[in-house]
Order: C-alpha cells, then sequence, then structure tokens
C-alpha cells in the first residue's frame, strides 16, 4: 500500500474517533446512566488528592480533580477523561495494527473494531481503571513488538513508561511484562534482550514512576497488596466458576465476535510480529482461564488480552478477502446492537432481559428526596462505600458521610480516612437500602427515630434521625 493511501485513510480513522468519544456523552444522557459507585468513589478519592487509596493507584482520582477543579461538579466533568481516553486508546490500536501489518486499511478495520467491541466501548463511557488500562496495555504492547521484532531497543522505554503510568490507575497491566518476558523465551532473537540493559532499565523506569504509589502503600500497612491478595487468591477448584467465566466472555465480547476470534486466531502465525501479539495476548487470557478455576473472575478482567487478538484479525480481513470481510462486517453490527441492547431499556424489555447497567440507574431521585431530611443533620452515616459515595457525590451541600453498621464488611477507603469521632454530641442521617436499623448505630446515639422509606421509586431507601452521637460501637472490618 502506498505512503499517499495510508494517508488517506487516517483521516477516515480520526472521524470514527471523534464521532466515538461524541457518542460517549450523548448515550451517557440519552440511556439515564448516572454514576456507577465506583465512579462515585473515585469521584469522593479526587477531593482528597493523594499518592495512592485502598484499592486503586491515584491516576483516576487526579484526572476527576483536574476536570472537575475546571469545569466544575457533574457527571460529564467526573467522565470527561474517560471519553478521552477511550478516543485515545483507539488511536493506538490504529497506530499499532498500522505498524504490525504496515498497512492503512488494516489499521482501520483495528479500530472500527475496537470501538464497536462492546466491553471495550462500554468501559470507556464510565470513569474507571479499566479504559487507562486498555490505553497503556495497547502502548505497551504496540513498544514490546517494536523492541523484539522491530529491532528498536528505545523501544523498551515507551514499554516501562506505559506500564509504569498504567500501574497508577490499574496494576493489573503487570500481567503484560511477565507475559512478554514469558513469550521471549520462545525464540533466541528474542532471548538475547535478556542481556542487554534496555529492558532492565525500562523495568526500573516503571518502578520509579510507581514509587510514590508504593510509598503510600508501605506507609499503610500495604493495603493495596493485601486487597489484590483477595483477587488473586486460590479457594479450590471450581468448574461452574469457570462456566461463569467463560459464559460472561460471550456477553462481554459478543458472541459472533468471540467466536470468529477462536476460528481465526486458535493457532499463532508463522511470521514473528503476529506470533508475539498472539502469544502475549493468549497468555493473559490463559491466566484468567486457570484463575477462574480457582476462584472468582469478573467477566470484564480479561478485556485487555482480547485487544492483541482484535489487531490480529484485522490484519485476517485484509488477507482473507472480500467474503470474510463482509462478514466481519456483520460481526461488528452484531456487537454494536448488543451495545445498544445493554444499553437501552426498551431493547431489553423485547426480549425480557434483565439491565446489566441497574448499578447505573435510578439513583439520584431517591437522594434528592431525601435531600430535604438532611436539615439539622451534622453528617450521614451508611452501611457501605457503594451508598456513601453516592451520597457525597448527589447530595447537595457537603455534609460528611461515613462508614457504620456492618462490623462484617470488607475494608475501603473510608476505613483510611478520620472517621466519625469528631463529631461527639451531634446529629446524624443514618441511611440504608434496608429498613433495618442495627443495633450499633442505635447504640451510639442517645435516640433514633425512622423517617421511613423514601418517597421515590426503586432503588429504596430508608433514613433515621439519630440525636447525641457517643462515638463509635461497631466492630471493625474483618477482610480485605
Amino acid at each position: 500500500m502506498s505512503v499517499r493511501h495510508a494517508s488517506r485513510l487516517l483521516l477516515p480513522a480520526v472521524l470514527l474517533v471523534a464521532v466515538v468519544m461524541a457518542l460517549h456523552a450523548v448515550i451517557m444522557a440519552s440511556a439515564g446512566l448516572e454514576l456507577h459507585y465506583e465512579e462515585a468513589q473515585y469521584w469522593l478519592w479526587s477531593t482528597r488528592p493523594d499518592w495512592s487509596y485502598y484499592s486503586k493507584g491515584p491516576l483516576v482520582a487526579w484526572l476527576i480533580a483536574t476536570a472537575t477543579a475546571a469545569l466544575g461538579h457533574g457527571e460529564a466533568q467526573v467522565r470527561l477523561f474517560a471519553w478521552l481516553a477511550h478516543g485515545l486508546f483507539l488511536l493506538a490500536v490504529y497506530g499499532f495494527a498500522r505498524d504490525l501489518w504496515g498497512r492503512g486499511d488494516a489499521a482501520l478495520w483495528a479500530l472500527a473494531l475496537a470501538a464497536v467491541t462492546p466491553v471495550h466501548f462500554l468501559l470507556g463511557s464510565v470513569m474507571t481503571t479499566d479504559v487507562f488500562l486498555f490505553l497503556f496495555w495497547t502502548l505497551a504492547l504496540w513498544a514490546a513488538y517494536r523492541a523484539l521484532v522491530g529491532q528498536r531497543p528505545r523501544a523498551w522505554y515507551a514499554m516501562g513508561g506505559a506500564v509504569g503510568v498504567g500501574a497508577l490507575a490499574k496494576l493489573s497491566i503487570g500481567l503484560l511484562p511477565v507475559a512478554t518476558a514469558l513469550a521471549m523465551l520462545m525464540r533466541p532473537g528474542w532471548r538475547r534482550h535478556y542481556l542487554t540493559r534496555q529492558p532492565w532499565l525500562a523495568a526500573l523506569l516503571a518502578l520509579l514512576l510507581m514509587a510514590p504509589m508504593v510509598g503510600w502503600n508501605a506507609a499503610h500497612d500495604w493495603v493495596m497488596v493485601r486487597h489484590e491478595g483477595g483477587h488473586v487468591a486460590a479457594d479450590g477448584l471450581d468448574w461452574r466458576g469457570l462456566a461463569e467465566f467463560v459464559a460472561g466472555q460471550f456477553i462481554v465480547l459478543s458472541p459472533l465476535l468471540l467466536g470468529t476470534m477462536a476460528a481465526v486466531l486458535w493457532r499463532p502465525a508463522a511470521a514473528s510480529g503476529p506470533r508475539l501479539v498472539w502469544l502475549i495476548s493468549v497468555g493473559v487470557l490463559a491466566f484468567f482461564v486457570v484463575k477462574a478455576m480457582t476462584g472468582k473472575v469478573q467477566a470484564n478482567w480479561p478485556a485487555m488480552a482480547y485487544i492483541g487478538g482484535l489487531v490480529l484479525l484485522a490484519g485476517e480481513a485484509v488477507r482473507r478477502g472480500p467474503r470474510f470481510r463482509a462478514w466481519l462486517g456483520v460481526v461488528m453490527a452484531a456487537a454494536v446492537l448488543q451495545s445498544l441492547a445493554i444499553l437501552y431499556v426498551p431493547l431489553r424489555a423485547a426480549f425480557e432481559a434483565p439491565d446489566p447497567l441497574k448499578a447505573l440507574r435510578g439513583w439520584r431521585a431517591p437522594i434528592a428526596a431525601l435531600a430535604e431530611h438532611t436539615a439539622g443533620a451534622d453528617f450521614l452515616l451508611t452501611p457501605n462505600y457503594h451508598l456513601a459515595s453516592r451520597l457525597a457525590f448527589y447530595l447537595p451541600g457537603d455534609l460528611p458521610v461515613y462508614l457504620g453498621g456492618d462490623g462484617g464488611r470488607r475494608h475501603n477507603q473510608f476505613d483510611l480516612w478520620p472517621g466519625p469521632g469528631r463529631h461527639l454530641g451531634s446529629s446524624a442521617l443514618y441511611v440504608a437500602d434496608r429498613d433495618r436499623l442495627p443495633v450499633a448505630i442505635a447504640d451510639a446515639f442517645a435516640r433514633c427515630a425512622a423517617l421511613g422509606p423514601v418517597p421515590a421509586a426503586e432503588p429504596r431507601l430508608y433514613a433515621w434521625r439519630c440525636h447525641g452521637f457517643e462515638g463509635e460501637t461497631w466492630a471493625p472490618p474483618t477482610g480485605y
């Protein structure tokens, strides 16, 4: 393909990325998607800037703080950098595929596939750590290809930088250098890189970028390590967990796309570039398959492993001819319809399917109805960080929110912040999603009176006004 023709394909690629980024804002509003509790939690973190947090690094909180400082309070402000990161992710996929295949049309296919894959598109719409993992994973994988196959030693530093910054969002990016190190054992030309300084200096660069986060965790009893340890710990052989994991992959990736990838990419190509991408991607996916045999694996966790598969599938699109490209068109159309079915209630209702985005709907109204009961309250108490984060974001004013009453919960960020001890003698509003006042809350106050259910549709909230706070009486959290 000529340079002129490849350059002509860059313009539609950029336009497609711009359209996808705009669609995020349109869809969030039209589908009525409020903040997920994780997004609300990260927003709450952003109000207290730090070098790290209980379960994740500081990158997402820093970006939310930047957006809200510049543009004010709101859902779109919280999500702005996620939409930008998703656009950059698509451009990185385009650049990687163009470098790997040497063809602009293959790059455009890779971009289109990544744009319509449900898990990558939907997680690019919300402000969680995943979209930043996708971006830095792609950049790091591309750099590994340039270093090992393109024989560009300085690309190791790009990989180290991408892994280091990506770790500030999500530690699972660490699977990429591990998989790369294992893939390097497969060929003598790759193994010799172990004897050069660049990979080791790149690893040092990644560690230096992570140093503030590591230092914070060292000062906080390694809470992130303890939390992540709960994800990787084995609970014994669990075939049901494996079956649920496999079923989940059909949902997040779409059945036709997953089936096509399995049928076309079931074995590595002979060429060194595609083989490297295949080895790394399959190696990471195999890790999650093994993990699913021994414990719970969320369906979205291996989403970054499919990025290499999409790039490889794009190469097949230009190699196999018109019939295969027509089939890929059908696959992508089905993926778009699946995302629409997930996003919009009428489509789901037509198939009598449950709402997978229930956690992103319906909270604004009951919390707004709760606002009239906050007069006279000095602080809020609630049993879990899910509800606490939503209350902090959606309630007007700046009432402090604390956790209390549930002694059987796991640790979270609230346990690293000061508790309600400074409010002795004050009044509080206890809010829960169950019609039950815990004994520990009743014992912590001189008196509590039920306000009944908040007059709004599901999810229903219940509130109690409590007076004369006497101090915490509930048991501490028991796990990580």
